[in-house]
């Protein structure tokens, strides 16, 4: 299994996050679809993919060709987060590849086409919204140059909590050995696939005499056939004529597992926020503090620098917060 892989579930955090808000709700809050947790899994993976935070598991490359006397170029990024780095190349230069400076914008009147010698500085200026990004180059180019972009991948929305339903469940055997196996039909022909994810059994017939189906839950999924499917649920209760359905879970993809602690903290601090205010901050200091932590490239005065603005803006709430919460005065 690869160091980076994804396979914890964002449901996986809400169930985990509801030990320390007391089982208090999470979903569909005011009839709101999957809200607030779909927005703040969003919000959170935001914030690690943001810059100044870069990963290896989430960086990409490309690169365009410099034509001289041209300073802008529109380049094909479907994915494009922001940019990380930009070299220019040329194989007669010595040497052949040279670093420039990334910057947030470069004036078209700053641009003479008629001054021209090796780019210094380069600019994303444009991004049209289909997968086109345009880059400015300063100065203008004075030879073809190669111009290679690292970049951080843009995070992908996250719509549902769920996918697609596989197939209706039509039984379900007891459990044995701590897993439970459920029958289907008219499901998904690859069951295969869903080996080694997360998968969401939900809307089973409740037994006689229960409050929730033991069948019901977030389940890690060992084994699969044309027709079943084997869930690591210890606690599965035989059912012939079964109902209900199963949909993998959404991950928190691309984010590795390794890095869990992020986005549980990151959650568990905005949940408090909802039903424990009093450790809210102190939470989302918390996930701020390891967020850094965990930070590749960034050097120590770069993480300290950043970690100071989050303080002082987690100070300035938490005092707004206190005077929200003061007594009135008296008269």
């Amino acid at each position: 299994m690869s160091f980076n892989t994804t396979r914890n579930s964002i449901q996986g955090t809400i169930n985990w996050c509801r030990a320390f808000i007391l089982n208090r709700p999470t979903l569909n809050i005011a009839g709101t679809f999957q809200e607030p947790v779909l927005t703040l899994a969003n919000l959170i993976m935001s914030t690690i993919l943001a810059p100044p935070f870069a990963w290896q598991w989430n960086r990409a490359f490309t690169s365009f060709s410099a034509t001289v006397g041209q300073s802008d170029y529109t380049t094909e990024i479907d994915n494009f987060g922001w940019l990380e780095k930009a070299t220019v190349s040329l194989s007669s230069m010595v040497p052949s590849v040279v670093e420039i400076e990334i910057v947030t914008s470069v004036a078209a009147n700053a641009i003479d086409t008629t001054e021209q010698e090796r780019p210094f500085k380069i600019c994303p200026i444009e991004d049209d919204n289909n997968g086109n990004i345009t880059f400015r180059l300063f100065p203008t180019p004075d030879q073809a140059y190669t111009v290679t972009l690292t970049y951080q991948k843009a995070p992908i929305p996250v719509t549902s909590l769920y996918g697609a339903s596989v197939g209706s469940i039509t039984s379900i055997a007891a459990a044995s050995g701590g897993s439970t196996v459920y029958t289907f039909s008219g499901g998904v022909t690859n069951f295969a696939a869903l080996v080694g994810t997360y998968l969401f059994v939900s809307n089973t017939t409740v037994p006689s005499g229960s409050l929730v189906s033991p069948n019901d839950g977030l389940y890690y999924c060992t084994a699969s056939s044309s027709t079943t499917l084997t869930l690591q649920n210890p606690n599965g209760v035989a059912q012939a004529g079964a109902a209900g359905t199963v949909s993998p879970a959404t991950t928190w993809a691309p984010i590795p597992d390794k890095f869990n602690l992020l986005y549980n903290r990151g959650m568990l601090a905005h949940l408090r926020n909802m039903y424990d205010n009093a450790t809210y901050l102190a939470e989302l200091q918390l996930f701020f503090r390891q967020l850094v932590g965990c930070a590749e490239g960034l050097s120590e005065t770069a993480k300290a620098i950043f970690l100071e603005d989050v303080l002082n803006q987690l100070r300035t709430e938490a005092s707004v917060q206190s005077g929200n919460t003061a007594s009135p005065k008296r008269g």
